[in-house]
């Protein structure tokens, strides 16, 4: 039986952090926000914010970065993003 497998975030993981958002945001935030974006394609917005978001991170060093995520059975459980302060070191 495996545990939790923590491992440094990579643009192969865009399409699994926004399905989790996903469905974080429409279970927390039903009843805040509007039905219509909850039930829309909020997956496909998420989708092109994540990729766009790590694109610039392939390779090089960013004020973002997707710092760790979490893993059981092959199930992304969470990810934690982190955006450095100008100087702040790395």
């Amino acid at each position: 039986m495996g545990g939790i497998e923590l491992s440094e975030g990579t643009l192969h993981d865009y399409q699994d952090i926004a399905a989790l958002q996903t469905e974080s945001w429409r279970s927390a935030y039903r009843g805040i926000l509007p039905v219509s974006y909850l039930d829309g394609p909020i997956l496909e917005e998420r989708e092109t914010h994540w990729k766009n978001l790590m694109l610039p991170l392939a390779g090089s060093v960013a004020a973002f970065s997707l710092r760790r995520i979490a893993v059981l059975f092959s199930v992304l459980l969470a990810f934690c993003w982190t955006k450095s302060r100008p100087g702040a070191p790395a």
